[in-house]
């Protein structure tokens, strides 16, 4: 059974939706930050395999979107959780990365209070 998926009034393919979602998260992350944003992290459900999140870095590619990491959401929880961050009263935190000499961050905004009490 294949259910269609719709963007604009039009079917597109499973990979079609997916750039289509990288096209626009690419055009809201420019119109809020003031700027163009080349390069992004992004997190996957738990259960992505290593072939989707590398398929998600191929589609990006194309849109000149650079994803040059995918976290998955249980990762995400485990690294602020080492960062102690009282998560009751943080609706949005920022993660810093180093990676090699460039410093890259991310602002992530997401309920991470339910995924907590949820993993513990």
């Amino acid at each position: 059974m294949t259910v269609p998926v719709y963007f604009n009034n039009k079917a597109v393919s499973a990979g079609e939706d997916l750039l289509h979602a990288l096209i626009k998260m690419g055009e809201t992350a420019d119109s809020h930050l003031d700027g163009i944003i080349n390069n992004a992290g992004m997190t996957v459900p738990a259960y992505f395999n290593n072939f989707q999140c590398q398929a998600i870095k191929n589609i990006s590619l194309i849109t000149d979107f650079n994803i040059f990491y995918t976290l998955n959401k249980l990762n995400v929880i485990m690294i602020v959780h080492d960062f102690e961050l009282n998560l009751a009263s943080y609706a949005t935190s920022l993660l810093a990365l180093q990676i090699s000499k460039d410093k890259l961050s991310t602002a992530m905004n997401s309920n991470l209070e339910k995924a907590y009490k949820l993993a513990n």
